[in-house]
């Protein structure tokens, strides 16, 4: 049956229905008692059903965290005097959008009333779409080389020249699996972040492989390996030494950068750290991925498969909108580990789930026996007692990928320095909200806090604020203070392999053990010399190339697609109508 027999059917049902409803109409007294009662009759029943819908999506904002939390010293009251606030006041008192005294909600888009529709309208609608003529903010590429010969693609916006005051304060932002600067939740933030009534410095850390950047090493990125991103902030922090940093982490983003929190411990050079949607216990994750078949099937498929996105090797920029899985970012670079031991590359390029790809590369890549060893120690619910700065945790209940039971409820509570935002809506990443164009909740409490923060931070005379730690070495050049129970899980530089395969778990953490480093005459732990040359000479490269930031989409097109996705339900409806009995 074609479509135009179809909207003939729609059209006679349409008629007959009209039909009906005008002899209901004739057979109505026409007096105005009768129309006074059903005006009054559909108004309430309006007030109730709008109760009803309001009840069931309406999502209040709960904090919850230590009764004791630590001080924030600020003179930010008219006053001009110094005070001293617990970290929860100062949020009630700075931070609107998450003030409990003062009802803060998140109300979701009406059609995204569950986690399911808000996660898959944040990775089908809500893309940038084709690059074009109103693509007008363009981020600033540096390319960092790393000790290994590796490259991380740093964006910045505005850009970093030194036409900008140096100590302006500096946003540092980790992105979510296969994700990059490109995504909405990230540009979003940018946008916010560096114009009014802020005017900060952003810079995004796109992981290796990520947003069009280069994989010249044969090694990509994991949740459990923050190497990459110590040595980019010893990096900027050498750059901007008096400029305050604040830092937002989302997905497995957020995880990497919650495990370098609590790793560098009161050391760590950010005022603050925000987690948005932190998978935390990765072992649940995995099981939550890969438990129920919609999960498995839909979201830990298309985190696996997914599709790629690159034009040249100087300028990214999203010629269409698709979703990036873990083998198509590996496809393009799979040459650089065909003399990896314990790698099987065509293992690699079947993987269907997350779990599968973890466990054919990442663990083997980065020296973990297995996928679950990976796992449980690249979780950073285990380095949440170990965080120093103020750190928000922001998540909502009703994420499908990131299960509630993951939230380390008890640790968050027992660090002064931790408070957990929750929300019963918002899916993952999605905390949609508005009805014609929606706009992501989450961005407004991030920007206000972390404001609020820096703004504290100035406030203050130079003597009485925190001294933020010199640039120093981390990772591997440290290891000699590990012992040897920790030195196993390190995770491995990027280094030729040997063409031997190896028989055991054992042997080959071994063998990365080996490929990590070698002694030196004073006992300390260096990498060993490269075989691979970065392209770049610096590790500070400036404008090597740019990053096109595309617009999210226009209002008629987002209005097209949810028509679209309502037109094919009812065409759904409409054919099962007409082949059963029961309707």
């Amino acid at each position: 049956m074609s479509m135009a027999d179809i909207l003939d059917e729609w059209h006679k049902e349409a008629l007959q229905i009209q039909t009906y409803l005008n002899e209901c109409i004739q057979q109505i007294p026409i007096d105005t008692e009768t129309w006074v009662l059903a005006i009054l009759i559909l108004a309430l029943s309006s007030v109730f059903l709008g109760a009803i819908y309001l009840d069931l999506v309406i999502s209040p904002v709960l904090i919850t965290a230590n009764k004791d939390t630590i001080q924030i010293k600020h003179r930010l009251d008219k006053d001009g005097i110094q005070h001293s606030i617990s970290l929860r006041d100062f949020i009630e008192r700075f931070v609107p959008s998450l003030a409990t005294s003062k009802k803060a909600v998140y109300l979701p888009t009406p059609y995204l009333f569950n986690g399911h529709l808000q996660t898959i309208y944040a990775a089908l609608v809500a893309q940038p779409r084709k690059a074009g003529k109103s693509d007008d903010v363009k981020y600033e590429r540096d390319i960092v080389e790393m000790p290994d010969g590796g490259v991380i693609a740093l964006d910045w916006y505005p850009t970093c020249a030194d036409s900008i005051p140096k100590e302006t304060p500096i946003l540092f932002v980790t992105h979510g699996l296969t994700g990059g600067s490109h995504e909405t939740y990230v540009s979003e933030l940018v946008s916010v972040f560096s114009s009014a009534p802020y005017y900060y410095r952003t810079v995004v850390c796109n992981f290796r492989g990520c947003a069009g950047s280069d994989v010249l090493t044969p090694q990509l990125y994991c949740a459990a390996y923050t190497d990459d991103v110590k040595h980019i902030v010893q990096t900027i922090q050498s750059r901007f030494p008096d400029a305050p940093m604040v830092a937002t982490g989302f997905s497995l983003g957020a995880n990497v950068l919650s495990k370098y929190v609590g790793e560098t411990g009161e050391d760590c050079p950010f005022l603050s750290a925000v987690s948005v949607g932190n998978p935390l216990n990765l072992v649940i994750g995995s099981e939550t991925l890969e438990g129920g078949w919609f999960s498995r099937n839909v979201y830990s498929y298309r985190m696996a498969i997914g599709k790629a996105f690159r034009d040249d090797t100087t300028t990214f920029v999203l010629t269409e909108v698709l979703v990036a899985g873990l083998v198509s970012l590996f496809r393009p670079h799979m040459h650089l580990f065909e003399d990896h031991p314990d790698i099987d590359l065509k293992a690699v390029l079947s993987s269907g789930s997350v779990r599968e790809f973890d466990a054919q590369l990442t663990a083997k890549c980065f020296g973990f026996s297995s996928v679950d060893e990976y796992y449980r120690l690249g979780s950073s619910s285990t380095y949440v007692p170990k965080i120093s700065i103020p750190c928000l945790f922001i998540h909502a209940l009703d994420d499908p990928i990131v299960n509630p039971k993951a939230i380390p409820r008890e640790e968050i509570i027992k660090n002064p320095c931790c408070l957990l935002v929750t929300t019963k809506s918002g899916g993952h990443l999605g905390w949609f909200e508005g009805t014609w164009r929606p706009k992501r909740w989450q961005t407004k409490p991030i920007a206000q806090y972390l404001n609020a923060i820096i703004q504290a931070h100035r406030s203050l005379p130079l003597s009485q604020r925190r001294k933020i730690p010199s640039p120093r070495v981390y990772g591997l050049a440290a290891a000699h203070i590990l012992n040897d129970s920790l030195l196993d899980h390190v995770p491995a530089l990027a280094e030729p392999f040997s063409t031997t395969k190896s028989s055991s778990p054992k042997q080959s953490n071994k063998v990365v053990e080996g490929i990590l480093s070698k002694p030196t005459t004073n006992g300390a732990i260096v990498p060993k010399p490269k075989s691979v040359v970065a392209k770049t000479s610096s590790r500070f490269h400036p404008s090597l190339s740019q990053a096109l930031l595309p617009k999210g989409p226009s209002l008629l097109m987002t209005l097209l697609r949810q028509l679209g996705v309502v037109a094919v339900v009812f065409a759904l409806m409409g054919w099962i109508r007409r082949r059963s009995k029961w309707m």
